[in-house]
């Protein structure tokens, strides 16, 4: 790996910020990426990588990939992504009708000890 200097361009609109060394990315997933699992593409500076979603992931979960943030004076940092769970605001009646069903068959209680 050669030491050149790389440049990179800063999006004003785009999901990713720095702190010193680590890059911090947010990326969404789909509800049914979150409770099943799922696979999902992250830019990286020498490509892209594949970041494995694991089963029952809740929304602002946080996951590190050492080595992948800046690297500078021969240290390196870390590529931080945070999954947030997104909605369609365009579900389709199948869709609706499955997210009934669902409804219907919990038991779970997520607020049970909230305020």
């Amino acid at each position: 790996m050669d030491d050149a200097p790389r440049f990179v361009k800063i999006e004003t609109k785009n999901q990713m910020h720095f702190d010193k060394l680590n890059i911090y990315y947010n990326v969404p997933i789909t509800p049914y990426e979150a409770a099943l699992g799922a696979e999902v593409s992250i830019p990286a500076f020498d490509g892209n990588i594949k970041l494995k979603i694991p089963k029952n992931t809740s929304s602002g979960q946080k996951f590190r990939i050492a080595g992948q943030g800046i690297k500078k004076h021969n240290k390196i940092g870390d590529l931080i992504v945070t999954v947030s769970i997104e909605f369609s605001h365009d579900l389709s009646e199948d869709e609706l009708r499955l997210y009934e069903q669902l409804k219907n068959l919990s038991n779970d209680e997520v607020r049970k000890n909230f305020g």
